[in-house]
């Protein structure tokens, strides 16, 4: 019979959280374009139309903007961050914001299907803050296919 004390448990399970994290390097976080969701801004009294086709969101009426919330580890630093579309003429930000509701930093900005790899305050910050990606105002049969942030741990 072996016994094992609670500190070398904790040595165990450390170890096996370790094995199962990822080695560091180059990491992705993706969202397909069906995790957007339409924006209303102020006082709008009507709701935003869209629809999904397959895993894109396109929208069904002009200056519709979206958003996605990011959910990346704590102590990530973001390398860069894109927006895929069918469109170029529109743009998309990716934003870090407290839990007071009244700071908001761009992080990352660019036109749809461009990357963005000058980061504001790179390194998240889960303790005090949450991460989010919007569009400009898109118009009719505009479609957001998908999202790619590249981070290292």
């Amino acid at each position: 019979m072996t016994i094992t004390t609670t500190q070398e448990k904790n040595r165990i399970l450390l170890e096996q959280i370790r094995d199962a994290l990822p080695a560091g390097g180059t990491l992705y976080w993706n969202s397909p374009g069906l995790n957007f969701v339409g924006w209303v801004q102020g006082n709008q009294a009507n709701a935003i139309d869209y629809h999904f086709v397959n895993s894109s969101l396109e929208s069904d009426q002009d200056t519709a903007t979206f958003m996605c919330p990011v959910f990346l580890p704590h102590g990530a630093v973001v390398a860069s961050a894109v927006v895929y579309g069918n469109i170029n003429d529109e743009q998309w930000a990716l934003v870090k914001a407290n839990f007071d509701g009244d700071i908001d930093t761009i992080m990352a900005e660019a036109n749809i299907n461009t990357i963005d790899s000058t980061i504001t305050q790179a390194t998240i910050d889960n303790a005090g803050y949450f991460y989010y990606i919007y569009t400009s105002t898109l118009d009719d049969t505009d479609k957001i296919v998908g999202a790619k942030i590249t981070y290292t741990l």
